[in-house]
């Protein structure tokens, strides 16, 4: 007889056992998403839109510019922002952000208006948007998640980022400076 309370003893333990190691690995994996705060999901959220921008700027200025600088810079910004786009999407998908998959509407209208013009006219807005104004904007976001974020990824991602984008604001501000628009009246605006 004591076998047989023994053996019930032990079923009705793991009976309470197997839902409380569920609910441990559920807590476990929520916590791993928990890290991100809203101010770093924030962050990847922006510099997805930004990245956007910069991407189908550049795809549409490989096409329509008429200066071998403005097609070289563009040709580069495709390059740099896919990897660093690539980086982000594996980093908010491994924190549980999801990001944006479209502009903006006001990005959506800026890349519209660009898109309309032609020859010079376009290597000067290009330039003026995309280079120096939407840079000035990437390198402000990336310097302060770089410095403030409280997930270390999120902050070694912008940290890792950040001298890449400043590399591009000088590119930026040469082209700006080659097609005719000075980079201090274009990052005025």
């Amino acid at each position: 007889m004591s076998l047989i309370r023994l053996m019930e003893a032990i079923l009705k333990t793991m009976q309470w056992i197997r839902p409380a190691l569920l609910v441990a690995a559920a807590a476990a994996m929520n916590l791993a998403f928990a890290d991100v705060g809203k101010t770093d999901t924030n962050f990847m959220k922006k510099a997805a839109e930004s990245g956007m921008l910069e991407i189908e700027a550049s795809t549409l200025a490989e096409s329509k510019a008429s200066s071998d600088t403005v097609k070289s810079f563009a040709s580069q910004m495709l390059k740099d922002h896919k990897a660093a786009d690539s980086e982000l999407k594996a980093l908010a998908s491994s924190k549980g952000v999801e990001l944006p998959t479209e502009l903006p509407s006001a990005d959506k209208k800026r890349l519209e208006a660009l898109g309309a013009l032609e020859g010079a006219t376009f290597d000067r807005e290009y330039a003026k948007e995309v280079g120096v104004k939407a840079h000035n904007k990437a390198v402000s976001l990336f310097r302060e998640a770089s410095t403030k974020s409280r997930d270390p990824d999120v902050k070694a991602f912008a940290g890792k980022t950040l001298p890449t984008l400043q590399h591009h604001l000088e590119m930026a501000n040469k082209m700006a400076n080659e097609v005719g628009k000075s980079p201090a009246k274009s990052a005025k605006r």
